[in-house]
């Protein structure tokens, strides 16, 4: 897999704006966020390739279908081969991660920070995803504030109602998700460690429609 691009396509860092901002104006009213800050665990009976074994960081900013990272699929690529004009994100020793399959030939960041970066939507508490390579590079340079990152090619996303259909089949588990299973565990196991507690304390969360 190549990439050519150092980040995302304007289209989609134009749309990543627009829903932050959405987020802001309707996150006290009912139903606002549907399906954010979940992990979507497949099921071992999901063989297709693209998402099997995957663990998937799902968010569905406001008038949107869900979107997602994939977090625990590790690409061959170093960050320092795919970000030479940016040496402090090149400096990072984790891998280029493959996101998912649309729009794989740019980059997604997921930044963990204590303060919202610019241009950013919230996923968790303190866990945004963004594609401002130019304002993390400045950032991890400046060292204030403290700021992890990780990187990957593309995302993952479903049209309105496809998801839900794709959980009514039994494809996906949902999971609680947290910062640490991205930033601190040990991702090699993750998949199999949340399917464990998927069976053991089956979640109660469900996937809706925005409207």
């Amino acid at each position: 897999m190549t990439v050519r691009r150092i980040a995302l396509s304007w289209w989609l860092l134009i749309w990543l704006c627009a829903a932050a901002y959405a987020q802001g104006d309707e996150r006290d009213a009912p139903g606002a966020v549907i399906a954010n800050g979940v992990f979507l665990v497949a099921q071992p009976a999901l063989t297709e390739p693209t998402f099997r074994r995957t663990v998937i960081l799902l968010t569905q900013p406001p008038g949107s279908g869900p979107m997602g990272i994939i977090i625990n699929r590790p690409t061959d690529q170093t960050l320092a081969g795919v970000l030479p004009q940016h040496p402090a994100l090149a400096a990072q020793t984790q891998p280029l991660y493959f996101g998912g399959p649309v729009a794989r030939q740019g980059l997604v960041f997921l930044v963990r920070s204590q303060v919202a970066p610019p241009r950013s939507l919230r996923v968790l508490d303190d866990v945004y995803l963004m594609g401002d390579a130019d304002w993390i590079e400045q950032t991890l340079a400046a060292g204030l504030p403290k700021i992890e990152v990780r990187v990957y090619a593309g995302y993952s996303g479903w049209a309105p109602g496809q998801l839900q259909n794709e959980l009514k089949r039994d494809g996906w588990y949902i999971v609680p998700a947290g910062s640490a299973a991205i930033f601190e565990g040990d991702l090699n196991k993750l998949w199999a460690e949340l399917v464990r507690r998927a069976v053991l304390q089956p979640a109660s969360h469900t996937i809706q429609q925005n409207q």
